[in-house]
């Protein structure tokens, strides 16, 4: 039985899939390629893609989420804000209202989180004075954003199966613990387009180059894709802030501590491995589905099920924006804060960015 799952027709999927029925798993295989060929044609119906007046740069995957679009995104404006005027579009995952056309994030106007999902409102909280656009309709949403505030470079989140406007640069983020999606598409696997895809993207960054799962596909790139160059990175640590509170604490205070965490992002074990690295005693990891809304009473059961008198409660930077504030109260609660470095080819994105 698939736990923590509330879409019935997502649990209904994964339960055929855990089944392992030989029958059901071809039958998904082959919707899953028959949703690709009406991607495909549905593409030649939007027209041609829109040139917009500034530079693009797509931030995407070619799987499944969790592969770190949004701490990548925030480096990418942090290296570009010191000589130019950014703006970021992006879709919201994680919101609770839909439909909502398009909603501009600007000048700490961030009052309405359930429109925005907790990645949107993690940028719109470190990056105060740049535009973020939010909407449904990436194409209306840039358009937007183009009209609205005079920048000079696009950052699209996620825009790598989008073909709605014309883009500069095709930045392609590949998860070192498990790049290739198992190797096969939606729903059988988390390829969300073959892997000859890969060749549209004009940069390849691979995540989490540090951890114990990550997989070593150089060799695989350049027998296949010779002509992108490949970066590595990872999520750094950086420090600990207690949430509701914003008191820092430093990464070597909490070596050798007990504790617990909880979160609910694509993959926990980046985040408990970074944990374990940092020192600490990890007794307990309790995790939660994507985006999963943490409720109040419900959250507030599980931590006083599971924390002993002396662990500390820590979950991620992105898990704290949907922390209940009652929460944050009752339970002494630290997020991990980390930053995006590269640690092998800087040197490429600086010339691609200097274009």
């Amino acid at each position: 039985m698939v736990k923590g799952v509330r879409n019935p027709f997502k649990k209904i999927v994964w339960e055929l899939l855990e089944t392992q029925n030989k029958f059901l798993l071809s039958i998904l295989h082959f919707l899953s390629h028959l949703y690709r060929l009406l991607y495909i044609v549905s593409r030649h119906f939007q027209g041609a893609p829109k040139k917009l007046p500034c530079k693009v740069i797509s931030v995407g995957n070619i799987t499944w989420g969790g592969t770190g679009k949004t701490p990548f995104v925030r480096y990418l404006v942090d290296k570009l804000k010191k000589r130019a005027r950014v703006g970021i579009v992006t879709h919201g995952y994680g919101r609770k209202r839909k439909n909502i056309g398009v909603i501009s994030v600007h000048k700490g106007r961030i009052n309405f989180q359930s429109a925005l999902g907790d990645e949107t409102l993690l940028l719109a909280r470190n990056l105060p004075h740049v535009p973020i656009v939010v909407g449904e309709n990436k194409r209306e949403a840039c358009e937007f954003l183009c009209r609205e505030e005079k920048i000079d470079f696009l950052i699209l989140e996620d825009g790598f199966q989008y073909p709605g406007i014309v883009k500069d640069w095709e930045i392609l983020l590949l998860d070192s613990t498990n790049p290739f999606g198992k190797g096969y598409l939606i729903p059988r696997g988390t390829l969300r387009e073959p892997l000859s895809q890969i060749k549209r993207a004009h940069l390849i960054i691979q995540t989490k180059v540090d951890s114990d799962r990550a997989q070593d596909i150089s060799p695989f790139l350049k027998i296949h894709f010779p002509h992108i160059p490949v970066l590595k990175s990872i999520h750094s640590p950086l420090y600990f802030r207690r949430v509701g509170k914003g008191e820092k604490i430093k990464l070597e205070e909490f070596k050798g501590r007990e504790a617990i965490s909880f979160s609910g992002i694509a993959d926990p074990t980046y985040f408990e491995e970074t944990l374990l690295k940092i020192g600490i005693i990890l007794k307990k990891s309790i995790r939660f589905p994507d985006h999963y809304p943490f409720q109040e009473e419900e959250l507030k059961e599980v931590l006083l099920l599971n924390k002993g008198d002396e662990e500390v409660i820590i979950t991620t930077e992105k898990d704290e924006q949907r922390i209940p504030p009652r929460i944050a109260e009752i339970f002494p609660i630290f997020s991990l804060i980390i930053s995006f470095k590269i640690v092998e080819g800087e040197e490429i994105l600086e010339r691609f960015l200097r274009v």
